[in-house]
């Protein structure tokens, strides 16, 4: 019983050191390479993705190598020979894949149950070739002549030979099993004796090969691939199972004398491909049914009958001219076809072909016309050097086609309305004038080359394209030498796209989106007038129209706002489905509306739908509003021009009057229109009359403004000028907070012509917040000819404004105004023929808006526009930011002498005064004092260091004898 323990417990001990057993590797790189690496290819894609040591002990133990079947071993220039023979060790190894090495050697019998070998990019092999299990064996790029014997591989089914091979590789008389055998040798070898291989069904040989090959014993073979080896024509008639057949006899002359092929004898023939047979002047494939796949280059048959090929769906025919005619009738599967340099060819009927996916028609000089409207499937179309064909081809049924090329042909326009689906075009040599693609919507590559009368392109379409569309070239050189488009002078886009676009075309193409002001697309469009009916008795077109009313227009889920211009007209572009417009103006309870607002369901009904509003008072509301608007930017000893606009907001003719107070310490006034009282002498008066619900008074002034060297009150850049315009009504005001409106203009050194300009200032007050701001976008023609079309563009930030609240307040000339993509707005002037000459060529727009009243204090809003000048770049203004802040007011001065400079700023600032300065206080836009410098002595200049404020915008305000002065601080 005892002994029966012992032994027990012996067993057990023998069984756990079994199980836990580390293997030892001879070779230390190898086993390192193994242990630390990922070298497993799990599931057989020749990819190793996992470690062998999975337990991660630093060894590999024999249970971990029993489980492996897949290595795949990555090097790179290991010095030493990596000897397999330690692989041995893995018993159930199948696959194994060494790429890499300086050298690999060993033994591969001791690998019992390897199928798979594959090296790869090995400098030397110095394998013994012995194996009684290897299946496949494939060796690609080595840099020392491979020259092994492999006649040990007599289970060899497949071997594929690639890069320095030697001839001693090639003894395959002992490699019986052979099914699959390709040879892609680097330099020039003779033929391999196959003669051997009576199991072989593939066959391919790539490269330079010297002699015959012979195939009369390969009854078996299926695949024929030697595409520059010399073949002796005759052993076709024993290739019964052949179904593969492709040769090239470019280079080898021999080949080039074949003058007919009968592959009678071939009917499983599947893939015919044969290459520069110059004599070649009959081929007989009338009992190869079964072929699909049909490429014949170079060869000189009158005749090709290709009739009983039903099967057929790719036919590829090159050079020949002699072929006069081509019967495509039968081969209703045909899905590719391709016809290249058929000199006699005249006729190309596909109209049988509907499952064609693809034609290239290339080089047919005879070639009359083509008809493409049977053939709805096709998605490819390649028409190049077929110059005698002037008459547009019809893509209206080609409506999945995804590419496109023409190439020197003579075709004098193309239409692509219905070709959606269009992503490749390639554009050369062409006729063409003008080129519309507004229908395409997921173009992938664009290439125009050559194209010496084109003008232009539209890619002007529902839907962006600067994300997914990529351009092999426009064919404008962008080094600005030689264009290949010479007359290429305009690109039309969504706006969106205008950047994308710009950076593919020269600096000489204008790219904007106005080549229309309708939406690219299908559209429908609902258009009308707004009136005021001033007597209860409904409108007629001679009551006084609704100057820039609003409406809000939705499709039940996107909804976007519009407004009619000075005439009180209206236009809205929409899709199809149900739209409802309702009249939306800045205070709805003034008024009644009719009707209250429209549904239109397009296309049950007509397009365009007319719809005109008739506005009736509710009630009796005196409701005034002024505003101050500077048309130039003040600079120091300049003449500078103003505008005071007073708009009746109410529902009641209105009467009353205007004031402006100004700084006259600081400027002059030079003239009025119309003239306007001056008493006091800091103020100009006017009166209005009669002035009807939604119409605007305006009166013009003119300031000299002083200059930087005057002796009292001289004027610098960034002083700031404050102006208070008043207007009084004869009743009582329903919004009395408008009728007030103190403007403070900072005074600037260099013009700009083009700006946007914020009329509250730099600031707002906290109890603004949620209240209207004035914008004034200013332009200016400095062209040399007359601007027929100005779109001004402003895209609003949501997060800072209510885009509902817009109100368009007019402008120098009329326009309309739309917002699009819900807070792009544009204001639209049309045709209005802007001079070039410096006294007329100046216009602006005006409009409010209102502020989240989410803003606090310490929040800036800000905002920038676009003006389009026709068709020309648009010209990007300033930046215009508002600070809300909660101290003092900008400019809030009893000491008007004191002067901040430089501002913007950044390590310092230096003040200076007509009085002593006594200290300098700098707070953030919070409010919080961040530092104060008292000053001693009687200095009227100081200066105050800023190195410890980073960059942003803060308050600087400075005390002197004299009294005080707060200025705005820009750190940079």
């Amino acid at each position: 019983m005892i002994m029966k323990k012992v032994i027990l417990c012996l067993f057990i001990l023998c069984c756990t050191t079994s199980i836990a057993q580390n293997i030892t590797f001879s070779d230390a790189f190898l086993a390192n390479l193994l242990v630390n690496r990922v070298t497993v290819d799990s599931n057989g894609d020749g990819v190793a993705d996992s470690l062998i040591d999975t337990n991660s002990d630093g060894a590999i133990q024999v249970s971990e190598a029993a489980v492996i079947t897949s290595l795949s071993l990555n090097v790179l220039n290991y010095p030493n020979t990596v000897v397999i023979d330690d692989l041995s060790n893995f018993p159930n190894l199948l696959n194994l894949s060494m790429n890499n090495f300086s050298d690999v050697g060993g033994d591969l019998s001791l690998l019992l149950n390897l199928e798979r070998l594959k090296l790869d990019n090995n400098q030397t092999i110095s394998i013994n070739f012995n194996s009684g299990s290897l299946l496949e064996l494939s060796i690609e790029t080595n840099s020392v002549v491979f020259n092994s014997n492999l006649s040990g591989l007599n289970t060899l089914t497949t071997l594929n030979l690639e890069g320095n091979l030697g001839a001693n590789a090639f003894n395959f008389n002992t490699l019986n099993q052979l099914i699959v055998l390709k040879i892609k040798p680097d330099s020039s070898l003779s033929v391999p004796d196959i003669s051997s291989l009576n199991m072989l069904k593939t066959i391919e040989l790539k490269g330079n090969f010297v002699g015959v090959l012979g195939v009369n014993n390969n009854t078996l073979l299926e695949q024929i691939n030697i595409p520059s080896l010399q073949f002796d024509s005759s052993s076709l008639a024993i290739l019964s199972n052949l179904k593969e057949f492709i040769i090239n006899t470019t280079g080898v002359g021999s080949n080039q004398n074949i003058t007919s092929l009968n592959f009678s004898n071939s009917p499983q023939l599947n893939d015919l491909k044969l290459t520069n047979l110059p004599l070649l002047n009959s081929i007989d494939l009338t009992l190869n049914s079964l072929l699909e796949e049909l490429q014949i280059s170079n060869f000189r048959a009158s005749s090709l009958n290709l009739l009983s090929n039903t099967n057929l769906k790719q036919l590829n025919l090159e050079n020949n001219n002699f072929l006069s005619s081509l019967d495509l009738t039968n081969m209703v599967l045909l899905e590719n076809l391709v016809l290249n340099d058929l000199g006699q060819i005249s006729i190309v009927d596909v109209s049988s072909n509907m499952a064609l996916l693809a034609i290239d028609l290339i080089s047919l000089p005879n070639l009359q016309s083509i008809d493409l409207t049977a053939n709805q499937q096709l998605e490819w179309f390649n028409f190049t050097n077929n110059s005698i064909i002037t008459t547009p081809i019809d893509f209206s049924q080609n409506t999945i086609l995804e590419g496109l090329r023409l190439g020197n042909v003579a075709l004098p326009s193309i239409d692509l309305t219905n070709n959606l689906e269009l992503e490749n075009i390639y554009l050369d040599q062409s006729q063409i004038i003008a080129l519309d693609l507004g229908s395409q919507r997921d173009i992938i590559q664009f290439n125009i080359t050559r194209n010496l009368l084109l003008e232009s392109i539209s890619f002007k379409t529902s839907d962006s394209i600067s994300n997914g569309w990529t351009f092999a070239s426009l064919g404008v050189s962008s080094f600005g030498t030689s264009l290949e488009n010479p007359n290429l002078n305009y690109i039309c886009a969504n706006d969106e796209d205008i950047p994308f676009f710009r950076n593919l075309v020269s600096t000489q193409v204008v790219v904007n989106s106005y080549c229309s002001f309708t939406p690219g697309g299908t559209f429908n469009e609902i258009q009308g007038g707004v009136s005021i009916d001033t007597d209860n008795n409904g409108c007629d077109p001679t009551y006084p129209v609704f100057s820039y009313f609003n409406f809000t227009a939705t499709d039940g889920i996107i909804s976007g706002s519009i407004s009619s211009n000075q005439q009180g007209a209206y236009y809205v572009p929409v899709a199809d489905g149900q739209h409802t417009i309702t009249p939306n103006p800045e205070n709805p309870t003034y008024w009644n509306f009719s009707p209250a607002n429209v549904v239109v369901d397009f296309p049950t009904q007509a397009s365009p739908f007319t719809q005109d509003f008739c506005v009736t008072a509710n009630g009796s509301i005196e409701d005034l509003e002024i505003i101050v608007v500077p048309l130039e930017q003040a600079r120091p000893g300049f003449d500078t021009d103003y505008k005071v606009v007073v708009k009746n907001k109410g529902n009641v003719t209105s009467s009353g009057s205007v004031t402006l107070d100004f700084e006259e310490d600081f400027m002059t006034l030079l003239s009025s229109n119309p003239n306007a009282g001056n008493t006091p002498s800091n103020q100009l008066s006017w009166s209005f009359s009669n002035l009807q619900p939604f119409q605007m008074e305006e009166y013009e002034f003119t300031m000299t403004l002083n200059t930087p060297t005057a002796t009292v009150n001289p004027l610098n850049g960034g002083d700031m000028l404050t102006f208070t315009g008043t207007v009084t009504g004869i009743g009582t005001d329903a919004m009395p907070a408008d009728n007030v409106m103190v403007f403070d203009q900072t005074v600037v050194n260099s013009y700009d012509p083009n700006d946007k300009t914020c009329l509250e200032g730099e600031t707002i007050d906290p109890s603004d917040v949620g209240e209207y701001v004035h914008y004034m976008i200013r332009f200016e023609n400095t062209g040399t000819a007359s601007a027929v079309n100005i779109v001004v563009k402003d895209e609003i930030d949501l997060t800072q404004f209510d885009i509902s609240t817009l109100i368009p307040l007019g402008g120098s000339h009329d326009y309309y105004t739309r917002v699009r993509d819900i807070n792009v707005v544009e204001f639209i002037h049309e045709d209005i023929n802007l001079d070039f000459n410096d006294a007329t060529n100046d216009g602006y727009v005006l409009f409010k808006i209102k502020t989240l009243n989410t803003l606090v204090a310490g929040d800036t809003f800000d905002n920038t526009a676009e003006i389009f000048f026709d068709f020309n770049f648009p010209i990007i203004t300033n930046t215009e930011t508002v600070t809300v802040m909660s101290t003092a007011s900008i400019g809030e001065t009893t000491d008007s002498s004191i002067k901040v400079h430089p501002n913007p700023a950044s390590s310092f600032i230096n003040l200076s005064a007509a009085n002593r300065l006594k200290s300098a206080t700098i707070i953030d836009i919070n409010g919080r004092m961040l530092s104060q410098t008292n000053f001693t002595g009687n200095s009227t200049d100081q200066r105050v260091s800023l190195e410890n404020l980073s960059s942003g915008i803060y308050f600087v305000t400075i005390q002197s004898d004299l009294g005080q002065k707060v200025e705005k601080l820009i750190v940079e």
